[in-house]
């Protein structure tokens, strides 16, 4: 439902014929004419009283749940815990809303997101300056709640930032090359055991610390001995060293943290 709203709103043109021809002049309607390259900033910012000429993150909240008002409340609360001082959002659905929150400056805004949510799941884009920034990064919030739908709700509760995972919406974007990429980079750790999903949660929490041991030991509330063993064994599955290529390794394993261990291993199968 999320999406073909969605589609409606992105493809509407201000037509006499056009069944949505009334929204032209809403909020939504100025939203979808500046989100699909046809709009107006300034009569954006005339109708929704939103300054364009700032700095903007934008969000897509979505819940299992239809409570439309908690939703808008607890998207409200993360972009204010961001530094965000001015809010502008859409309901798409009862339970899908589109939001940015934008700053004066680059300065005044906290990255770090706010702790998750239980019950609702907040994809988020990167900071952009005016009315482009503002379109572009909405395109990263919506890239990465639909990576996070491919799971089903798994991801609920979580606020999810595209500078962590946007090289997986990327790669999501085309599912060969998601499924080729975690053959090489993961290979025989992509089983859905317990043993697997532990060496790979390991190994996430290593390299999401800097490789600290001790670190990834408190996060994930084992003993230091427990990560630097499943750390071993994982470099004898994968037969290489962790140390090597981090980047890729730290994104195939942010995939599999995102799309979750059954869905990886429906990949490779």
């Amino acid at each position: 439902t999320h999406n073909q709203l969605a589609d409606v709103i992105t493809d509407m043109h201000p037509a006499t014929e056009n069944p949505v021809r009334g929204l032209h002049e809403t909020e939504s309607g100025v939203l979808a004419a500046l989100l699909s390259g046809r709009g107006r900033p300034e009569r954006f910012e005339q109708v929704t009283r939103y300054p364009l000429d700032r700095i903007h993150v934008a969000a897509v909240a979505f819940s299992q749940r239809e409570e439309p008002e908690k939703l808008v409340a607890t998207t409200v609360k993360a972009l204010e815990g961001m530094g965000c001082d001015q809010i502008f959002k859409v309901k798409i659905a009862p339970n899908v809303l589109w939001a940015w929150g934008s700053v004066r400056t680059a300065g005044d805004l906290r990255l770090e997101p706010p702790p998750p949510c239980n019950g609702w799941t907040m994809t988020v884009g990167l900071p952009g300056s005016g009315a482009a920034g503002f379109i572009a990064s909405h395109d990263e919030a919506r890239a990465l709640q639909k990576v996070a739908m491919m799971a089903g709700w798994r991801n609920l509760g979580r606020i999810l930032p595209y500078d962590r995972y946007g090289a997986v919406a990327e790669l999501a974007a085309r599912p060969e090359r998601l499924q080729r990429f975690l053959e090489v980079q993961l290979g025989g750790l992509l089983g859905d055991s317990g043993r697997e999903t532990d060496l790979r949660s390991t190994m996430l929490e290593y390299l999401n610390v800097n490789r600290s041991q001790y670190a990834a030991a408190q996060r994930l509330h084992v003993s230091k001995n427990t990560v630097s063993y499943r750390l071993r064994r994982a470099e004898e599955i994968l037969g290489r060293d962790i140390g090597e290529d981090l980047s890729p390794l730290h994104t195939a394993l942010l995939a599999t943290d995102i799309l979750g261990a059954d869905f990886a291993a429906q990949v490779v199968a």
